[in-house]
């Protein structure tokens, strides 16, 4: 079981190439349908590079400060490289 993923995961859990499950967006508390949906269609452009580039692409009026704090705290960012508890400062500050 790996964990949820903003360039991998699904609303649900996914099957990997390997046979590997990969946790579902849906499945994490106070990230709704239509963040998830929003964070999807962003993600066709091509990957999320840094948490600005994951901002700056989706519709904030879905994906709330609420959301994103629920994604870090899930280790849904990690996997890009980003420091989590860097991560979780900058979004509670506003910063980038």
């Amino acid at each position: 079981m790996l964990a949820p993923d903003v360039n991998e995961s699904g609303w649900r859990f996914t099957v990997i190439a390997d046979k590997r499950i990969r946790f579902g967006l849906g499945a994490i508390r106070n990230v709704g349908r239509g963040a998830i949906d929003s964070l999807l269609a962003a993600r066709e452009e091509g990957p999320f590079t840094s948490l600005y580039d994951l901002c700056s692409r989706v519709d904030l009026r879905l994906c709330t400060k609420r959301v994103f704090e629920a994604l870090i705290a899930a280790g849904a960012v990690r996997r890009a490289g980003w420091a989590p508890g860097a991560a979780h400062c900058r979004a509670r500050r506003g910063d980038q």
